[in-house]
């Protein structure tokens, strides 16, 4: 594996810790708090930053994609508005792309 690939997922496990916090403490609280929504943003802005503007490896492609699939599940989840245009337009969703960008 590569250094970068090795990067990648230390990165995407830090976003995805993230969104578990940010779920498990709506879960309980009821209501997410805006540290946690922060990071939530910030931690998917990392990965998408280093790894979604390059010509990504396939490992970095299928990552970021589910990376923003789970970020919009997240957003619809939590009814908190978003704009993905940018994102969309860069990745290879081509489901999301078709149904969210038409």
């Amino acid at each position: 594996m590569k250094t970068q690939d090795l990067d990648l997922l230390k990165d995407y496990g830090e976003f995805i810790t993230a969104l578990s916090n940010a779920y498990n403490y709506r879960n309980i609280m009821g209501y997410i708090s805006k540290e946690l929504h922060k990071k939530v943003c910030d931690s998917y802005s990392d990965l998408f930053a280093k790894y979604g503007d390059k010509n990504p490896s396939l490992l970095n492609r299928k990552a970021i994609n589910q990376a923003t699939a789970m970020l919009l599940t997240y957003f619809m989840f939590t009814g908190i508005p978003i704009n993905m245009e940018p994102a969309f337009k860069k990745l290879e969703i081509e489901i999301i792309k078709s149904v969210y960008l038409s």
